[in-house]
Parts: structure tokens; sequence; C-alpha cells
């Protein structure tokens, strides 16, 4: 049987597929309030959506839970501090002759240089991801690096999205595609002072996985937010 295909992408905060610049210094960070991170912010999601195997007779269901926390404030060996974002996720996948869970517990290393969102996989490696730039602008495209086949854009600045934890206008959303797999799209929505209130992620036809805030407890520092 076939494992579901973009199964990383779905659990982090903002996919990695590729390492990008290299970074030792920079400015202190601005005020950008999409991203509230203050060390014990935590936001529970549901899960929901589906998944196809093109070769063979399975569809799955998808459900479960994901629960995204800033863990830590940490210095890094390149000279400047991060945040650590944990993710725990529990992805079950059921049809009428089977039923699975997949479990796995994950971390970036997140900072906020004033112009832009930095991911780190670690606090050593000084390579990251331009996961946004401030101030966040409609249309704006730009590549997770130089040599990456990740691209993001900010499609909306106003949307409106209803999940289990509210109903949230005005919302940001910042898409995520790749060169190499043009069905792929993953759109995140961030509310202003809150974070993040839904993740949807598309394959063609063969995968949709959804993220939906659940319950969230957040604390907006101005000087840690993005």
């Amino acid at each position: 049987m076939k494992k579901i295909i973009l199964f990383s992408m779905a659990v982090s905060l903002l996919s990695v597929l590729s390492t990008c610049g290299n970074d030792s210094t920079g400015p202190e960070p601005r005020s950008e309030n999409w991203m509230p991170l203050s060390v014990g912010n935590c936001w529970s999601s549901t899960i929901e959506g589906y998944n196809i195997d093109p070769a063979g007779p399975d569809t799955f269901d998808l459900g479960g839970s994901v629960e995204r926390t800033v863990t830590a404030l940490l210095d890094h060996q390149g000279g400047f501090q991060v945040y650590e974002f944990e993710t725990l996720m529990e992805m079950s996948f059921t049809n009428p002759d089977t039923y699975y869970v997949v479990a796995e517990t994950l971390y970036i290393y997140l900072r906020n240089t004033g112009d832009e969102m930095r991911e780190y996989q670690d606090t050593v490696s000084t390579d990251y991801m331009v996961i946004a730039l401030f101030p966040l602008t409609l249309n704006e495209i730009w590549p997770a690096s130089p040599v990456s086949d990740t691209n993001y854009e900010v499609v909306s600045l106003d949307a409106s999205v209803t999940v289990p934890a509210g109903s949230f206008g005005n919302c940001g959303i910042i898409r995520e595609t790749n060169l190499n797999a043009p069905d792929f799209i993953c759109d995140r929505y961030f509310h202003r002072n809150m974070g993040i209130v839904r993740d949807s992620l598309v394959y063609g036809d063969l995968q949709k996985i959804i993220f939906n805030l659940e319950s969230y407890d957040v604390i907006y520092n101005p000087s840690m937010s993005w």
C-alpha cells in the first residue's frame, strides 16, 4: 500500500523541502504580528482529508490531531537566538478494511530578522529557508532560496475562514508550491495577533489534508512575532 504522498510536508509549520542561504548575523526583529512567537504559545488543530493510491484500490479517510508549540528560545551557534517550534502529530488512516495511526514529532527553529522569517533545521547549521518576507505584501512571490524549487506567494491579506476555534476575517494566506510537484499546493492561513488557523494541502486529485484550529493559548508580544 502506498504511503501518504506528502506526509512530511503536512506536519510542520512550513514545509522543509530544501536548505537555502547562509546566515551569521542580522538586525533585531520589528513588529509583525501574523505569528506570535512567545515561549508557551500553543495551537491545537484537527485533521481531516483523504489519500488515494493511484496504483491500487486503497482510499483512506484521514483524521487525527496536531499540536504546535513554541517550546523554547535557544542560542544558535551562529550568534543569534531562535525559537524552537514543536509539532506533535497523530494522523489516522481509515477505510473499510484498514485502520492505522502514524505519529510523528518534528522540530523547526524560527528567527525573525525584521525583514524576513528564517527557518532552520537545528541550532548548529546556518542554512535556512525564507518562509516570509516583511511586511507581507499581496501577490509577492519569493523562492525559499536561490537554488530551491520551492516558492512562496502571499495570495490574500483579507481571507475569511471558519474553524472549530471560531470565525476569523482578514487572514493572510501564504501559498507554497514546488516546481517538481506541479499538482502540490499548500495554503496556510494566519490571523493577526493569533497565528496559524488553517493549513490546506492539496496534491491534485490524490490527496487533501486540512488542519483546522480547534483551540489555542497565545500571548502576543509585538517584539516576538511575525
